[in-house]
């Protein structure tokens, strides 16, 4: 029998689907956090069919790698899975790290304006999300329409609940420290 000893605590698991195998199963991860670190633990799993859908032969294969900071675990979660995994990691465990929920915070904060619904026709470069056909923005030519697009977007987040500061102020404000979910 084989061991593996991790040294730290469980912060996240996820499936994760490999960038360049899509038609293999997810890999299982799971993160540990350590005074020193972070370890990344995967299992990826392997099932080979017979020609009546029944499985014939598997196997898995665990690894682990540890890393010293969040920006090089992330760095390595991007390069060897599909788009959006580091979101992923961060989601699951956010809630039991205060190192994972400060970098968590801005990537929803991008998520929530992402899927705020601002809607100025004069501002707008087409006519849908995708594909759409290009139309004059003549708002655009405007001076200052920047400015007034994100004090729109800023007044929506008020009154969404969200606190918003100007960037002189935040600046200045303590770190983002854990609190409830958004």
């Amino acid at each position: 029998m084989s061991q593996l000893q991790i040294d730290g605590w469980g912060v996240a698991q996820a499936d994760l689907e490999r960038s360049w195998e899509s038609a293999e199963l997810p890999d299982r991860c799971w993160l540990f956090r350590s005074p020193t670190g972070w370890t990344l633990v995967t299992m990826r799993r392997r099932v080979r069919y017979d020609d009546s859908d029944q499985p014939s032969a598997g196997s898995a294969t665990i690894a682990s790698r540890a890393f010293s900071t969040l920006d090089e675990l992330a760095a390595e979660v991007e390069r060897t899975y599909t788009s959006g995994p580091w979101i992923e990691l961060l989601d699951a465990g956010y809630e039991h790290d205060a190192d994972l929920y400060r970098t968590w915070v801005p990537e929803r904060i991008r998520r929530d304006f992402g899927g705020a619904s601002i809607q100025r026709k004069d501002l707008a470069l087409y006519t849908g999300l995708w594909d759409g056909d290009p139309v004059p923005a003549p708002a655009r030519e405007l001076k200052g329409w920047e400015d007034e697009a994100v004090e729109q977007l800023a007044a929506h987040l008020v009154e969404l609940g969200f606190e918003v500061r100007r960037p002189e102020l935040a600046a200045a404000s303590s770190p983002i420290e854990p609190g409830p979910r958004c």
